[in-house]
């Protein structure tokens, strides 16, 4: 386990986090996405990328309609 906050716990890439580069909030790539609400359950001992966002949202979206 990585305990990098600037590394996304689910696949190990830069999570490209703007308050972990010391920004404000508003200019992290996920104030500008909407979270499913099962997602927000989820747990992680830091922030995810967009990539695992997407495809994390998708997978909830797409279970959500079967």
């Amino acid at each position: 386990m990585n305990n990098n906050k600037a590394i996304c716990p689910i696949c190990g890439k830069p999570n490209r986090c703007a308050l972990e580069n010391g920004e404000d909030i508003t200019k992290c790539w996920c104030s500008k996405k909407l979270l499913s609400k099962n997602v927000k359950t989820m747990e992680y001992t830091s922030c995810i990328c967009e990539e695992c966002f997407d495809r994390l949202n998708n997978a909830v979206e797409v279970n959500k309609n079967r």
